[in-house]
């Protein structure tokens, strides 16, 4: 709510016209340094003095309080207000980079799992973080657990079989959503970068050479050439 919002009606509460509220010194204040609240006299409304940001003021505690008292200085009595700052959907969940890598050996079993950084949301309930998607279920799949602080903890699942030599490397886009209204939500692009396993033999390029050489030919001349591929990288594909 903007500054100058409405509140409560503190002259119907005291059982007083709004034009006695001055009369009578009524006033606002806030405990702490800043004030939050003020009085409007000519309305008898208590507003609010300056916006306000649950966030801000409270964090995640799941109940946000602010107390002022309402002085009425001609009877000399004080009275409490305690006011509660109820969370709207103002915060998208976030990731704190856009992208994460992860360094897979094509050798690894389908099944394994690996931990992926989980996006933030400060806001509370439904409007808080609810689901993780991912936009491709090919190769990799979510598992998502809620732990005992209610945080969700997404893991990204290997379902298949990877093969470097047939694509090294994968892009997925992870989403988080809220369940507020409207629907937030924050993305973060994860690459996948298939590690090489020495899993291919090198392979000539015919199975067979056959060479005619004159008897006299001289000690150390090339009579062939032969040439074999290895699939794999580094040193798993370097030849001897």
């Amino acid at each position: 709510m903007q500054k100058g919002s409405f509140v409560g009606n503190i002259a119907q509460d005291l059982g007083l016209e709004a034009k006695a509220l001055s009369e009578r010194g009524v006033r606002v204040i806030s405990r702490g340094r800043t004030q939050y609240f003020d009085l409007n006299v000519k309305s008898g409304h208590l507003i609010t003095a300056e916006r306000l940001d649950r966030e801000q003021l409270c964090g995640r505690a799941e109940k946000c309080l602010l107390n002022c008292e309402v002085i009425v200085e001609h009877d000399m009595k004080m009275y409490g207000v305690e006011v509660e700052i109820v969370d709207i959907n103002d915060n998208a969940p976030s990731f704190q980079t856009g992208e994460m890598e992860l360094k897979v050996s094509e050798t690894t079993a389908p099944g394994s799992r690996f931990p992926l950084r989980n996006a933030q949301d400060p806001d509370l309930g439904i409007n808080s973080l609810q689901i993780y998607q991912l936009n491709s279920k090919e190769l990799f799949s979510l598992n998502v657990q809620t732990g005992s602080d209610g945080i969700k903890y997404a893991e990204l699942v290997l379902e298949k079989n990877l093969d470097r030599e047939e694509q090294a490397a994968h892009d997925l886009i992870l989403t988080a959503t809220d369940g507020g209204d409207p629907v937030r939500s924050g993305t973060a692009r994860i690459h996948v970068v298939v590690l090489d396993a020495n899993d291919n033999a090198p392979v000539f390029s015919q199975p067979l050479y056959r060479v005619s050489v004159r008897e006299n030919v001289p000690v150390g001349t090339t009579v062939a050439t032969v040439k074999a591929t290895d699939l794999d990288e580094g040193v798993n594909g370097e030849k001897k």
